[in-house]
């Protein structure tokens, strides 16, 4: 007897450590009667060793009002 499973997967990343932010921008949006700007900018990310970091860089939108 088999079953099927309708879940949704899907992936979350949690992560602790320094990074920096870099270009914090208001990013347009065409169309649509709705469609207002978005805040987004990019997390710099240091990844490896202490002594020979490098960078990771994530672009995300900004959400929530306490961040905006």
């Amino acid at each position: 007897m088999s079953t099927t499973s309708n879940e949704k997967s899907y992936f979350d990343l949690h992560t602790s450590g320094i990074g920096y932010i870099q270009r914090v921008r208001e990013v347009p949006v065409r169309g649509g009667r709705r469609a207002q700007p978005f805040l987004a900018c990019t997390i710099a990310a240091l990844v490896g060793s202490a002594k020979d970091p490098s960078y990771r860089y994530f672009d995300v939108k900004v959400s929530g009002a306490e961040a905006k």
